[in-house]
């Protein structure tokens, strides 16, 4: 079935292109205002809300998307990006395929979870959503979301968002905004606490012995408690003039504190405890700078410093009373600078960044280990992008060196990193791109830890400090058609992984069962997918529909795993005046990492809000009719173990919330910082049980 739904709707995309081409682009509906033509360097549509670039995507909100958030996520909730899941009521940004981080800016500038609750939708203009990122972004970065907005520079504004569950969670934050001249006083206070006490796992593994016998344990959660609370305080001061100069200083903390994960488990008939805590403290100073050289020519410049101080408790009594503490301290220095000359046949961007770390863990009690780790991180680019004709080209090369040391172990790790895009504008709103470009990827900075951390009563975790990171090879083909009404992209990717680190499973004499990471031959992936937007009514009725066939390909040293799986998807919208009507839903996503294949399962759901003023009411119904729904499962695919994995929530079934949003504002907002820099560090480098 899911197969002819997604064969259905790849015919019916094609059928509406080819349509457009025989017909030309539709009329622009009486509705839209005459003035709403969109021409850009890159396609140009008339009347038309997205506008596809060889980078990605320029989408104009509609009036009624713009009148009916009440916030910058619920906007980005209404736009149903490609490739991404916009939770509106946890604040939070999540790629689909879990390729990379999402980055969200304001105009330019890194906003925070903060930022964008305090954004006022109707002040946007346009939107650039990026998936194309190239050489020009950090590492890991896999999309850009640049929200643009009008901006004058005088005024106040006072506002808070409150989000409460019937479950017990909240999420509630106050912010106020004082300009005078050129320069802006900002202060936000944002508050999060959490109380799940209705989530239980299953577990069944069969444990292959050296002897040849089997070992099969279940295990199922009995209770089931864990508490978390977090408050960010951040203060910024920002001065821009009328030529585009930007000064702007951040300062951030963080205090996040989980006073007890508390589970008790029936392990083939007896009861075992596991019991966890932690807490930490993390200031971040951001300083940002710009400044213009002319019309034409631009400098810009951040340096950020963070600091992260992490405290945890760790215990379990499977096979034994079992418990260690960590003490851990990291230090991380990134600076970063770009030239950018706007030429008429092209714009050229020269740039640089410099990354220093340093991580110091101590781990004490059952586990003995104290894991010191300097990292340095040298990158140069330089890019051109410009356009002949119809045709759009992007080319780009960054240069990269990784330095690494832990005891005995270390690396020097460079890397060339080439990038190259060829756009076509056929006319009528249809456009073809072909995308290759390599890229490092480095693993997850807690697996290079030295400590080997017992997870049961047969299983550990043992960190990997002589991994190396590799490179990532990527081809994308997309065919993008847009008009008042339709908007579809099909679109082919392929990447290839070469001997990049995967997951390893040992089994010792002693039947331990040891889980680690190594660099092995390589993953790769191939998918398809076909995202379609179609305005029955416009400016009342929006109809979304999604779906993807992927194919992974996990070669291990020792082993050698192949799966597929499609992914389908929709959503509706409705605007009726003051109201506003949403409905989602999805099968959710599978994926295959080394030997372990998991299903994040999809969240249908239910929205109606209501705005009068300025004060926005939203219900949001999550899970609906689902009392007890899966959130995960996975099957371990290894040799010596296999394990079947479910996670099911009463807490996330019927999942009610409720949000009010409410801002006072006197004169006019002020001009955000026109920041095109995003650095920021959130690794601990602690190895935790898996």
């Amino acid at each position: 079935m899911k197969q002819i739904f997604f064969l259905l709707m790849l015919a019916f995309g094609a059928v509406t292109v080819g349509y457009a081409q025989i017909h030309g682009s539709a009329k622009p509906s009486s509705s839209l205002p005459a003035d709403t033509a969109v021409v850009l360097k890159g396609v140009t549509v008339e009347a038309a809300r997205v506008t596809f670039r060889p980078d990605g995507r320029h989408i104009i909100p509609s009036v009624a998307q713009r009148a009916s958030a009440s916030n910058g996520y619920a906007l980005l909730h209404l736009l149903s990006l490609p490739q991404l899941q916009v939770d509106a009521v946890r604040h939070t940004i999540a790629d689909r395929l879990n390729r990379g981080e999402v980055q969200v800016r304001i105009n330019g500038a890194i906003a925070a979870k903060s930022d964008l609750i305090a954004l006022d939708p109707k002040r946007v203009t346009s939107i650039d959503y990026i998936d194309n990122t190239g050489v020009r972004y950090g590492q890991d970065i896999a999309f850009v979301i640049d929200i643009h907005t009008r901006r004058s520079d005088a005024g106040y504004e006072l506002g808070t968002d409150l989000t409460q569950a019937l479950a017990r969670y909240s999420d509630d934050m106050v912010y106020a905004k004082v300009n005078r001249g050129k320069s802006e006083w900002a202060l936000t206070y944002n508050f999060f606490y959490k109380d799940n006490r209705n989530e239980k796992a299953r577990t069944l593994t069969d444990y292959l012995l050296t002897d040849g016998t089997h070992d099969i344990v279940s295990r199922v959660d009995k209770q089931n408690r864990s508490r978390a609370a977090g408050n960010t305080v951040a203060l910024k001061y920002n001065r821009a003039d009328t030529l585009g100069n930007v000064l702007q200083a951040k300062l951030t903390a963080d205090f996040t504190h989980c006073p007890g994960n508390d589970v008790l488990t029936d392990v083939n008939g007896t009861d075992v405890k596991n019991f966890s805590r932690d807490r930490s403290f993390s200031p971040v100073l951001d300083l940002y700078l710009v400044r213009m050289l002319g019309r034409h020519q631009s400098i810009t410049a951040n340096v950020v410093g963070t600091h992260i101080h992490t405290r945890s408790y760790n215990y379990m009594d499977e096979g034994g009373p079992y418990a260690y503490h960590v003490k851990g301290n990291t230090s991380s220095l990134i600076g970063e600078a770009i030239y950018e000359n706007r030429l008429k046949p092209f714009t050229l961007s020269l740039g640089a960044n410099y990354q220093l770390k340093y991580t110091r863990n101590s781990y004490t009690d059952d586990v003995d280990a104290i894991n010191r780790l300097h990292n340095q991180y040298v990158y140069g680019f330089a890019q051109l992008k410009g356009c002949l004709g119809a045709l759009t080209y992007v080319a780009g090369l960054g240069v990269s060196n990784q330095r690494y040391t832990q005891g005995e172990a270390h690396y020097n790790f460079n890397l060339f990193r080439p990038q190259a895009t060829l756009a076509y504008n056929f006319g009528h709103g249809l456009s073809l791109s072909y995308d290759f470009k390599q890229y490092g990827f480095f693993s997850r900075i807690a697996m290079i830890g030295d400590a080997t951390i017992r997870t049961n009563g047969r299983e550990w975790t043992m960190g990997s400090p002589n991994l190396k990171p590799n490179r990532c090879d990527e081809h994308t083909l997309r065919f993008n058609y847009s008009s008042p009404r339709w908007n579809n992209t099909l679109m082919a990717d392929y990447r290839d992984h070469s001997h990049c680190n995967m997951a390893a499973y040992l089994r010792t004499d002693d039947n331990r069962f040891v889980y680690t990471q190594r660099n092995q031959r390589g993953i790769r992936m191939l998918y398809f997918t076909d995202n379609l937007s179609y305005t029955i009514i416009p400016e009342r009725l929006v109809a979304n529909v999604n779906g993807g066939f992927f194919r992974y390909f996990n070669f291990g040293d020792d082993y050698t795993h192949v799966h597929n799986f499609w992914m389908v998807g929709g959503s509706l919208q409705a605007y009726l005046g003051r109201w506003t009507l949403t409905a989602q839903a999805d099968n959710g996503y599978r994926f295959l990492e080394g030997e372990n294949l998991g299903w994040n399962y999809g969240i249908p759901a239910l929205q109606c809000s209501y705005q009068v003023g300025s004060c926005s009411v939203s219900l949001t119904w999550d899970h609906c009719f689902m009392a007890n729904p899966k959130a995960i499962s996975s099957h371990l695919l290894n040799r010596y173990m296999h394990k079947d994995y479910e996670l099911r929530s009463k807490t996330i079934g019927n999942f009610v919330s409720l949000n009010f949003t409410w801002k006072l504002t006197h004169g006019r907002s002020y001009k955000e910082a026109q920041r095109k820099l995003n650095n920021k560090d959130t690794q601990t480098g602690i190895i935790g049980r898996n």
